[in-house]
């Protein structure tokens, strides 16, 4: 026994010697493992920031390829020197629609051109933070280190040898890099100004756009949301503590830290060991359990593996799809849309790829009434139904806002168009419950296809887009297949646009007044204004085709101020006769629109009494609470009020009701045929009735004969306007026509006509 003793003790003290030297052990690999699984997170974590950065500075480079890459940009700044053409091309639209807060338009050869900050034209000396960069920026650019496309072939200019696509169309050159600007850590992104469509314009290097976004809050909430990164913000020194987790940033160029991102750490080995810990501690204390204990903590390691993977995952997905709908987001979009072009251009096959771009009509009206919640529910709402309408292979992805895209591979693709387009306007047609309201809500879409309309990603997606503004400038609701011509009419719009602000500036626009009788006496009893542009080099534009471009550009308030300016100043020459002038619903809705006009009455010393402000039903359809509360701040002006064209909408009478009109103008569509349908010209003696009995002056529009005539006199229409009295005439022939007999004007106006 005092033999065996020694033994079972070195057995037992071998056994917890054993086990000791295991817990320990297994203690160590813990503490290992969970400093591993840390190192990896943080690994993980700087490999996404640092693509993000990379990403960020490409999407700037493609943000700034929409502006920079067509014809007009190349011969206003590629190639010259049009600043007044820049400032709204560049600094307001990369200002306004992505927030490009600094760009410097630079020669060839690194000398500043012009500045821009936040969409308004500085001083050069805003490009002294890039002097330090310019020198290798410059040579970046001017070799083919970087492309926005892959070249096919190369152009041989004065200068250099320039990338180019199969059909010839110059492909841009882009430099990015992480930089210092203003002392705060910007990302930058440099691209080419090129021709889309005229390359023969491309002869040597042209000038180049730079884009600076300092890496600021609203990057970072985006970089913390798509990241999965809690707390992220930058500093510039090193946070202390074991709670941050950091990344330097670091400039391209020199390398050079010039920041932090920080961020809280996750440390997802603190929770492996705070999880694992009453088992290590139960291991020690029941060594029976030792083996139990091991299966256990193993276990728990490989779930801790899984939760990694899985989180890894999520952050790939979150950084792929829109977070509100879960469809596939841009990038997303634009990636998988890239990888389909070029298997299809190794294919064989007939086969062909769809874009449908679709826009929520009026989407902004659900807003402004019902809140931003009701809002992303119908664009969660619109997504879930698209979903089930289309092919399970067909790719929906959203852009953003109210904005979808879908994506369809397709043999025959031409007879594919109308089926898909049919079945987007047909998800639209069932109204939509948001928060307890039914909303009648439409979609306009646009339709490229390739490789038709293009090849490349920006050039379908582009194509797509100019056939959904087609749509929505027909009606909205309805979806348009992309034609060529249709790039044409743009870029047509886009010179109206920027020739009407300078018609506006140099007064090219004309002012002419239609005269207005009395059906009884045929004296003129007032003057309708009309706006009139001879361009000297387009000719004479109908205002039916500039003025809407003057409301979706935002030229209407200037259009509207310079019209009323005129009107007011000429009704100087007539101050017995009052002129009437159309108000746009765009001028009219404007939030100093009253606050104007008073003060141009205060100016021109103008009798309110003698201007009638006419209004369409149109006008009141959207905004007619706001609308009317306006024309009843105008009533209180002294000015008059005329619902023009009466009794083409479904509301008129009502707004009859709700508002005392001065005059009402029944529309030329009820006296075209008065002459010969009997039903015509009762409706409109019951329409001359009814403004009668509510004290209103009642004006017929559009007489062009004289049966036409007779028979609005015989209705008992106060006041008649027509070419059978009068084309409008000059202001000079108004006031010579005004200045003699007021009987013998009818027939002086007639013979002028």
């Amino acid at each position: 026994m005092q033999r065996t003793g020694p033994g079972i003790n070195w057995l037992i003290g071998s056994i917890l010697l054993t086990l000791l030297i295991l817990s320990a052990a297994l203690v160590n690999g813990f503490i290992s493992s969970a400093r591993l699984a840390d190192s990896l997170d943080h690994q993980e974590k700087t490999r996404l920031i640092r693509n993000y950065l990379e990403d960020g500075q490409l999407q700037l480079a493609h943000e700034q390829k929409a502006q920079v890459s067509w014809d007009d940009a190349f011969l206003a700044v590629g190639s010259g020197y049009d600043l007044d053409w820049a400032d709204a091309y560049f600094g307001t639209y990369l200002w306004s629609n992505f927030k490009h807060g600094r760009l410097f338009l630079v020669r060839p050869d690194g000398v500043p051109i012009a500045v821009w900050r936040d969409g308004k034209r500085t001083a050069l000396s805003r490009i002294s933070d890039l002097q330090a960069e310019m020198p290798t920026l410059v040579e970046e650019i001017n070799t083919n280190a970087r492309l926005l496309d892959a070249p096919t072939s190369f152009l041989t200019l004065q200068d250099t040898r320039w990338p180019a696509a199969a059909n010839g169309r110059p492909i841009a050159r882009w430099a990015g890099r992480v930089i210092s600007f203003e002392g705060k850590p910007a990302l930058l992104a440099a691209t080419s100004i090129l021709p889309d469509a005229k390359f023969g314009l491309l002869t040597k290097t042209p000038n180049f756009l730079i884009s600076v976004r300092p890496i600021d809050s609203v990057l970072l909430a985006r970089m913390q949301e798509m990241l999965q990164l809690d707390g992220l913000e930058v500093r510039r020194e090193l946070p202390s503590g074991a709670e941050k987790a950091s990344v330097p940033i670091t400039t391209t160029r020199h390398g050079r830290q010039i920041g932090h991102l920080v961020w809280n750490a996750q440390r997802p080995g603190a929770a492996i060991i705070k999880t694992t810990s009453p088992l290590l501690i139960a291991l020690i204390s029941y060594c029976m359990a030792a083996m139990l204990l091991v299966g256990m903590i193993f276990r728990r390691v490989r779930m801790t593996a899984r939760e990694l993977s899985a989180s890894q995952a999520q952050a790939v997905h979150v950084a792929l799809h829109d977070p509100m709908s879960d469809l596939p987001n841009r990038t997303n979009f634009q990636q998988a849309l890239s990888v389909l072009l070029l298997d299809l251009a190794e294919s064989q096959e007939d086969e062909g790829v769809i874009i449908a771009y679709i826009d929520i009509d009026r989407f902004k009206d659900v807003n402004d009434t019902l809140g931003h919640q009701a809002g992303d529910d119908l664009i969660c709402l619109a997504a879930e139904r698209l979903r089930l309408v289309l092919q399970p292979s067909d790719m929906l992805a959203r852009f953003g806002g109210d904005e979808f895209v879908i994506m369809r591979r397709q043999n025959r693709v031409r007879g594919a168009i109308s089926q898909i387009g049919a079945t987007v306007m047909a998800a639209f047609q069932v109204p939509f419950t948001v928060m307890g309201h039914e909303l009648d809500v439409t979609a306009s879409c646009g339709i490229a296809w390739s490789p038709n309309h293009g090849t490349t990603v920006g050039e379908l997606l582009r194509n797509a887009d100019i056939a959904l503004y087609q749509a929505k400038a027909r009606g909205r609701g309805r979806w348009r297949a992309f034609t060529p011509d249709m790039d044409e009419n743009l870029r047509a719009r886009r010179e109206i646009e920027l020739e009407l602000r300078r018609a506006i500036v140099e007064n090219q626009l004309e002012m002419v007044y239609q005269p207005i009788f009395a059906a009884r006496t045929g004296q003129i009893s007032s003057l309708e204004a009309l706006v009139r542009w001879h361009h000297p080099r387009l000719g004479i534009i109908a205002p039916d085709i500039f003025v809407p471009i003057a409301e979706q550009t935002g030229q209407m308030r200037m259009l509207g101020s310079w019209i009323m300016e005129r009107v007011f100043e000429d009704q100087r020459y007539w101050p017995g006769v009052r002129t009437a002038i159309n108000l746009s619903p765009v001028e009219i809705t404007h939030s100093d629109f009253v606050a104007r006009v008073a003060e141009m009455v205060d100016n021109r010393l103008v009798d309110p009494r003698k201007i009638t402000f006419e209004i369409t039903e149109g006008v009141l359809l959207d905004h007619s609470e706001k609308v009317l509360g306006i024309l009843s701040a105008l009533h209180a002006l002294g000015f008059r009020i005329a619902l023009d064209d009466f009794g083409t909408g479904y509301s008129s009478l009502s707004y009859l009701r709700r508002f005392e009109f001065d005059d009402i103008k029944i529309d030329r569509s009820f006296v075209r045929n008065i002459d010969r349908d009997p039903q015509a010209f009762h409706i409109l003696k019951a329409i001359v009735g009814l403004g009668s009995s509510l004290g209103m002056n009642v004006v017929a529009e559009g007489v062009e004969t004289e049966s036409q005539n007779q028979r609005v006199t015989d209705a008992g229409c106060h006041n008649i306007q027509g070419f059978f009295h009068s084309q409008p005439v000059s202001r000079s022939e108004a006031i010579r026509l005004l200045g003699g007999k007021a009987g013998r004007a009818r027939g002086l106006l007639r013979r002028a006509a």
